[in-house]
């Protein structure tokens, strides 16, 4: 799994879904502290804003699924989209903190919540067509329990911080949205229209991607 030519997309698709992953515990679990601190409701209506929140993500896999398969689209495209919009999201957040109130701290994560969950939604998606069958259960599961291993980090690094700043913890959701987004348009491949089924696949569908970028040089080559 670790090997060429799996290594490298193996490890840059990993650390893209946690950093994806990072984002979304992020929102899951900073937004009960911040109503049980900043606002004066009771346990039943937080109950309830946190149901709202969490309805949110509905509507953003349903637009997930219409754009996904869309030809202008498409798997990477789709989830750079919706990391940027996370990002915006989280910026509208820290503004809304900062004013203070409510509704406006609840609507904002309802939008931070809506954009958040589909990039890593999609993430199994991409994950699973970017690997060949021989490897897709392996890289699958060795992936999702990396960005749980994140769902633990988040809380012992982030709790901490909220007492002195809840801003803090959608900083640093920033911080790793960009950093997944970076990486993932730096990845810059798309899944091929039909899965690859062994590493020689994947092998030949690397050599391919290498001659398409540097066509000039392959063409010198053929001629000398």
């Amino acid at each position: 799994l670790f090997q060429p030519p799996l290594q490298g997309l193996l490890i840059l698709l990993i650390f893209i879904w946690s950093m994806l992953g990072t984002g979304l515990y992020i929102q899951a679990m900073t937004y009960p502290l911040v109503l049980e601190n900043t606002t004066d409701i009771s346990l039943f209506e937080q109950y309830w804003f946190l149901m709202y929140a969490a309805f949110a993500e509905i509507p953003g896999i349903a637009l997930a699924m219409m754009i996904v398969d869309h030809p202008s689209f498409g798997r990477r495209l789709s989830i750079a989209f919706f990391i940027a919009m996370s990002i915006i999201a989280s910026a509208i957040t820290i503004v809304c903190l900062a004013i203070g109130g409510l509704w406006p701290i609840h609507l904002a994560n309802m939008l931070l919540r809506f954009t958040v969950t589909v990039p890593y939604e999609l993430m199994y998606v991409y994950v699973s067509e970017m690997l060949p069958t021989s490897h897709r259960n392996q890289g699958l599961s060795f992936g999702n329990g990396t960005t749980k291993l994140m769902g633990v980090l988040v809380p012992l690094i982030l709790f901490p911080t909220i007492a002195y700043n809840p801003s803090i913890p959608f900083f640093v959701l920033i911080a790793t949205s960009s950093l997944g987004l970076v990486f993932l348009l730096w990845l810059g491949k798309e899944p091929t229209e039909f899965l690859q089924d062994v590493v020689s696949q994947t092998a030949e569908l690397e050599k391919q991607r290498a001659a398409e970028q540097s066509p000039l040089l392959k063409t010198e080559k053929a001629v000398v």
